[in-house]
Order: C-alpha cells, then structure tokens, then sequence
C-alpha cells in the first residue's frame, strides 16, 4: 500500500532528522559489515535501507488493519530499526538491546546470572 502525502512526508521529516553518518562512522569503528554492500555501508546505503524500512513498517501496520490483530508496525534489518504506530515513524539504530520476555530461567537462576555479571 503506497504512503499517503502526509505519510510520506513524516516519513521524510523522520529520515532528514537522522543522522547516518554518526550510525556509518560507528559501523565503521567496530567493523560492522553488510552482506549486500560487502562491507561497512556508507551514508547512501544506511538512507536507502532505512527509507526501505520505514515503507516496509508502514505496510505491516497498515495490512494489518481490519485483521483480528493490528501489526506493531516494526520492522529491523542491519541494525536498523523502523517503526510506524499509526500516524509517526521511528527510526532507530541498534547497537545493543536486551530483554527479559523470552527469558525462561528460575528466579533463582536469574539472581545467579545478575549476580555473575555485576561482579564481571
């Protein structure tokens, strides 16, 4: 489903507000390649991803309407993240991230771990 003039246009005010070449200066320090680009992407190529996925976030959320479950709308690939919610973007370059959702441990194989890796 192609953006509407109001989506496109966030989505661009979304893309002129990031700052990709901090994300390739820091790709390129600790050596983080692409497969397509052989190698570290430079500024064009992170742009051309990233407004990609902001298309690809937008569809997911909007083919979802009308289903029994609506589409978070995220999409990542490469270390970028895109979101749509509906009516913004959001773009975000992930380096490092954890969570406790899928984590299945005892509670006090938890305490253990926490533990462990305070004292590292």
């Amino acid at each position: 489903m192609p953006l509407n003039k109001l989506a496109a246009t966030k989505r661009d005010l979304c893309l002129a507000q990031f700052d990709f070449d901090a994300v390739a200066d820091m790709m390129k320090k600790v050596g983080w390649e692409w497969v397509p680009v052989d190698g570290v992407p430079n500024r064009d190529e992170l742009y051309s991803a990233a407004h990609s996925l902001l298309n690809d976030a937008h569809e997911a959320y909007e083919s979802s309407r009308g289903l029994d479950w609506q589409s978070d709308g995220i999409v990542s690939s490469g270390g970028l993240r895109a979101t749509y919610d509906g009516n913004d973007f959001f773009l975000a370059f992930v380096f490092e991230e954890s969570d406790s959702y899928t984590f299945e441990e005892t509670e006090e194989e938890v305490v253990k771990i926490t533990t462990e890796s305070k004292e590292s």
